[in-house]
């Protein structure tokens, strides 16, 4: 447990000290560099997992954690080394910023601290609907094993020798480390209030078809991942958004305020999830809590959201 939680403050620091980095060099397209920036958290699962996983087999636990944990940490160290943030007095041509800046994309020329922005409107609705969409991703990757077992497909051979399950974990990786820069970019054009709108809803139908299509193995491992692909996208909407709102000068701070909805989200995804299926004996009204809870964010930022951030980048400009 102790070591489990010493990672997770290692992990949170990196994630939040790039992501702030990145929307402060870039912020005419910080859908797109934070998209980036995070996918690399997707992507380095799928790369690293299988090998974790045969060292583990192999050498347990200790060794694996010692030699992996070294590992990463002097990656981390020499990439720290290299890296900067942008000059106090740094700024990108404002000019080609705001000219090449689409126009569904508003910023605010405000900086806001954490506490300036906790008191305000719009962050508490962000706050919500980063706790609601939280929900469902994490419910998928806590309870993705017992899902597949109680569908019958966690022992189900379809390609290479893996099981339905193994692969479904392989490709929710993957689609979970693209979805974060393609779901940026999209709200570079888009607009984050639309592009929210849109993937939510996209999650709550891939949600629904796997309640319908669970069953069968190859149905399973496309919805599977089509759920991460929706889903991923809050790593890259909800920072680029809240720089939007509140400046970038503060932004790893303000971010990692709004990202302590994940934390709340957990609980009710690991284990009140799991006591919830255990007392119905199906997965059924989780699923559609987690529909439920995708339709609201997507509501929420379609015709909450995006008026009163609209209002708030007027009576600031």
């Amino acid at each position: 447990m102790v070591v489990y939680t010493i990672g997770g403050v290692g992990a949170g620091i990196v994630y939040g000290g790039t992501i702030g980095n990145a929307l402060k060099w870039f912020p005419d397209r910080r859908g797109l560099c934070v998209g980036i920036t995070s996918g690399a958290y997707g992507l380095g699962t799928a790369l690293t997992v299988s090998a974790i996983a045969s060292m583990i087999k192999s050498s347990g636990y200790a060794h694996t954690f010692i030699v992996w944990g070294f590992a990463q940490g002097m990656v981390v160290i020499m990439a720290a080394l290299v890296m900067e943030n942008p000059p106090p007095d740094w700024r990108p041509a404002l000019e080609d910023v705001e000219r090449t800046r689409p126009a569904n994309v508003r910023t605010s020329g405000r900086e806001m601290s954490p506490w300036q922005m906790m008191r305000t409107g719009p962050f508490w609705l962000i706050y919500l609907m980063m706790t609601l969409m939280s929900f469902g991703g994490l419910m998928v990757t806590a309870q993705l094993s017992p899902i597949a077992k109680f569908y019958g497909v966690d022992k189900t051979v379809v390609l290479f020798g893996m099981s339905a399950l193994v692969l479904a974990i392989q490709i929710d990786r993957i689609l979970n480390g693209l979805t974060r820069p393609f779901w940026g970019w999209i709200s570079d054009h888009l607009g984050r209030e639309n592009t929210m709108f849109v993937a939510f809803t996209l999650e709550a139908l891939a949600v629904f078809l796997l309640l319908r299509l669970a069953s069968r193995p190859l149905w399973f491992i496309t919805l599977s991942g089509l759920c991460f692909f929706a889903w991923g996208e809050i790593f890259s909407l909800f920072p680029s958004i809240t720089a939007d709102l509140f400046g970038p000068k503060w932004a790893t701070t303000n971010f990692g305020v709004v990202l302590t909805g994940a934390g709340v989200a957990a609980i009710f995804a690991g284990p009140i999830a799991a006591l919830a299926s255990a007392k119905t004996g199906n997965w059924s009204g989780v699923f559609w809590v987690m529909i439920a809870c995708d339709l609201i964010s997507a509501l929420l930022a379609l015709l909450w959201l995006k008026p009163l951030a609209g209002r708030t980048h007027a009576s600031r400009s």
